[in-house]
This record gives C-alpha cells, sequence and structure tokens, in this order.
C-alpha cells in the first residue's frame, strides 16, 4: 500500500473522482467539496490523500477541510484494514489533529478505534446519521401556502432561524453578525427557499451539488409553526424544484435521533442510501 498527499485539487480529483463516483450519494461530502476547490476555493490547508494498491487503485481516499471532520471512503465499501492503517500512522507521522471522523458507519468505527488507540485521543461518540435518495417526489399532502426564494427582505429573521437550526442540530451556538454573513451567502447564491403560508413558516436549501445530483440541507421549522405539514411541504416542493431543474436525484443527511424528520423524508419519497457515523477526538478531557 502506497500513501499519497496531494496539493493540487485538480490531480487529487484526476485520481480519485472516478471511484468516487461509484457511490456518488454516499461520497457527496467529498465530491461537492473537490467541486468547490476546483470552482476556486481555497485548498490551501485542505488534508487531501489517498492510499492506493500496488497497481495505483486507490483503496482509501481521504479529505478534511478544516475546522470539519476527516471524511473517509473505501473503494466499494470494501473494509481495508491495511489501507486504514496507513493512513493512520502517516497522519501520526504528519503530526495531525483531527478533530473527529465522518463516514460509512463500519468505517467511521474502525477509524475512530485504532486512531485513538495510536494517536492516545479519547473517541467520543457523535451523530448518527442517515443519507436518503430521492428520484421522484411522492403524491404527498401539501399544506397551504407557496414556496419561494428567500430574498433580501427576509434578513429580519432568516439569521435567528440559523441560530435556532444550529442550536436543535446540535451544531453550536452563532452570533447574530455570525448568522447574518452566513444567510447572507445562501441569498446571494440564491439557494436558500421558504414555505408561505401569509408568513415564512418554514425553510430548506439546496446546499450543494454532487456531480448529477443536488443536497438539500438547512430543513428548519420554528417549533411554533410546527405540527402542520409545513415543513413536508417545503423540502417536497423543492426537491421536485431541483428534479425538474435537471439535477438527476436530490440527497439528504437525517439525524437518526430524529425520527419524525426522517418520517417525513421517507413520506415524501427519499429511499435510505446508507448509514454515516461521526466520532469526536478529545485530548486531555477537550475536543480537538
Amino acid at each position: 500500500m502506497r500513501f499519497e498527499l496531494y496539493n493540487s485539487i485538480n490531480q487529487y480529483i484526476n485520481d480519485n473522482m472516478d471511484v468516487l463516483a461509484r457511490n456518488e450519494i454516499q461520497n457527496n461530502l467529498i465530491i461537492s467539496n473537490s467541486i468547490r476547490g476546483k470552482e476556486g476555493a481555497d485548498t490551501t490547508n485542505w488534508f487531501m490523500a489517498a492510499v492506493k494498491d500496488t497497481g495505483g487503485t486507490p483503496r482509501l481516499i481521504v479529505l478534511m477541510t478544516p475546522p470539519y471532520n476527516l471524511v473517509l471512503y473505501e473503494l466499494d465499501n470494501n473494509e481495508n484494514d491495511k489501507a486504514l492503517n496507513v493512513l493512520i500512522h502517516e497522519i501520526a507521522n504528519l503530526g495531525m489533529q483531527i478533530p473527529g471522523v465522518l463516514a460509512e458507519k463500519s468505517l467511521a468505527c474502525r477509524f475512530a478505534d485504532e486512531y485513538s488507540s495510536l494517536c492516545g485521543r479519547i473517541k467520543e461518540d457523535g451523530k448518527k446519521m442517515r443519507i436518503y435518495r430521492l428520484d421522484r417526489v411522492n403524491a404527498v399532502f401539501f399544506s397551504s401556502g407557496k414556496l419561494r426564494i428567500a430574498d433580501q427582505n427576509d434578513l429580519y429573521f432568516l439569521p435567528y432561524w440559523s441560530i435556532a437550526f444550529n442550536l436543535d442540530c446540535g451544531i453550536g451556538m452563532i452570533d447574530v453578525p455570525g448568522a447574518v454573513d452566513k444567510v447572507r451567502k445562501l441569498l446571494n447564491d440564491k439557494i436558500l427557499y421558504i414555505w408561505e403560508d401569509g408568513f415564512p413558516v418554514s425553510q430548506a436549501a439546496m446546499g450543494r451539488k454532487t456531480l448529477n445530483g443536488a443536497v438539500v440541507n438547512a430543513v428548519y421549522t420554528p417549533p411554533h409553526y410546527r405540527g402542520k405539514g409545513y415543513a413536508t411541504s417545503c423540502v417536497a416542493s423543492l426537491s421536485k424544484h431541483l428534479l425538474d431543474s435537471d439535477y438527476k436525484f436530490c440527497c439528504l443527511f437525517t439525524d437518526l435521533a430524529n425520527p419524525v424528520s426522517n418520517s417525513i423524508y421517507m413520506k415524501i419519497g427519499y429511499k435510505l442510501v446508507c448509514d454515516y457515523d461521526e466520532y469526536k477526538f478529545v485530548c486531555g478531557g477537550v475536543s480537538e
């Protein structure tokens, strides 16, 4: 097994994208970030690597975009402990600090166990997630209201929804100026949508694009508007809009700790692709 570290996003894509594309939805994070890098995002501090066999085929593909987690993929989801061992020893030799890992659940667990053992880090359970795919929207009941794209006039409430969304998802606290900046970017990119029933009641966004699909995220309904079908209507309408816009599929992550959202997405027509687990690494009692 041979470890290869990349400093060129183009070379990383050339070497690995065909392998990633075999499981495009599972690899939507690596693929979408690779696309961002090719389109001009700053990749200076990115950790882009692969472990290859003697024939040069990538057996384990790696991407980390600090401060976010390390994301991994094994070729065709075939367990390869030799490749994993090579990667972890290279990470140790480089003196890297890994905040966490995110991958298909078996791979995430195996990496977390070996990395924590070799590097003296304590692993902590993070989110347990599920990836879904949608090819066609089911005939669901739509609440009253309609979908529209969010605009600058919505800045009076959207930053507060963004703060509440982060807290609901356990992502962490964000202050108002930070939330305003985050929302302004979504508005400028024209990817944030509102379900409006006389006034705004729910939101969803087209968060990323893959080679052939779109990722739906940032789904949020304020507590006092829940239970009225607004989230279902918002996500179903946005998903249909994206499919009608020539994306071959939509996909999304869900938190398995939230059975309500999982049932909503399945009702719309989203189907299970795989489970994704997160582990965080702690040193001296403090998460890195």
